[in-house]
């Protein structure tokens, strides 16, 4: 399983949903996509392999390798912006029926 590391507005916002904190929709929306575009960032890294010299070509050195990572980044996120594998909307319609099952509860014991 590959290990996708959150970072920037998507750790922000992971540690907001483990504390069961009320997420906007717009923030969902901008969590799932940065999620998949990190996911495929990471596919798109597993398909280039260890000796750089995957599907982008050679990675000759340090700066050859960096630009081929910062070249995978920038793929992975305009694919995800395009909708991508369709993860995102997947991600937004669990998380938002999670919360509003949360709700649901919290008035069940309210009421």
């Amino acid at each position: 399983m590959l290990a996708v590391p959150a970072t920037g507005l998507l750790a922000g916002h992971l540690a907001e949903l483990r504390r069961g904190s009320e997420t906007r929709p717009e923030d969902l929306k901008t969590i799932a996509a940065e999620f998949e575009s990190l996911l495929l960032a990471k596919l798109l890294e597993s398909m280039r392999g260890e000796d750089a010299s995957g599907w982008l070509g050679g990675g000759d050195g340090q700066a050859g390798g960096l630009a081929i990572e910062l070249a995978e980044q920038q793929l992975a996120q305009a694919l995800a912006a395009q909708g991508g594998l369709g993860l995102a909307e997947l991600v937004v319609q669990g998380l938002s029926r999670s919360q509003a099952n949360e709700r649901f509860a919290k008035a069940a014991d309210k009421g």
